[in-house]
């Protein structure tokens, strides 16, 4: 009896058979037979190898040796398209008050309205922005740099401020 045989006569009495590593595991026990036991244990290699899982080799599209088949795909695609695949990602930058990128939570404007920034340091250190004067604010904004969240804080109270809008108009 060859390994195939053997799964499938363990089949049709109902047994179920798994590979775990290099080992054979069984179920149910019970109806294991002395004989299929000795079976099993001689034949553990090939039944290990019939069912490990088939080696598929992973192949790149991209980095494909067949080019002819590659290039085809690539012609089917519009040059925009291309433009848009191939070249770099443009993300915008994440909510400083909800995270969100492209869509925001739905109470962030509440959020943006409640909050009020404290200035970390320098003159005014431990104050909130509505307790600082406007020209040091604007005066601060031009030190910070581009990318810092307490700039951004800074421009969205400056503007507030200017059009009228937000807690501390």
């Amino acid at each position: 009896m060859n390994a195939q045989d053997l799964f499938a006569s363990l089949a049709e009495r109902g047994i179920r058979l798994l590979a775990d590593g290099d080992q054979l595991r069984y179920y149910p026990r019970s109806e294991l037979t002395p004989e299929l036991l000795g079976e099993l244990r001689r034949q553990k290699s090939e039944l290990l190898n019939l069912l490990a899982p088939p080696v598929i080799p992973s192949r790149d599209i991209a980095q494909s040796s067949d080019s002819e088949a590659n290039e085809f795909y690539w012609q089917q695609i519009r040059e925009t398209d291309r433009r848009y695949l191939l070249g770099p990602r443009h993300y915008p930058r994440p909510c400083l008050w909800c995270g969100g990128r492209l869509v925001h939570h739905p109470r962030c404007q509440e959020l943006k309205l409640s909050w009020e920034p404290i200035i970390p340091f320098g003159r005014y250190a431990g104050k909130k922005v509505s307790d600082v004067p406007r020209n040091y604010l604007k005066w601060l904004v031009h030190q910070l740099g581009p990318e810092t969240e307490l700039r951004a804080a800074l421009e969205y109270h400056l503007k507030d401020k200017r059009t009228g809008a937000g807690p501390n108009s």
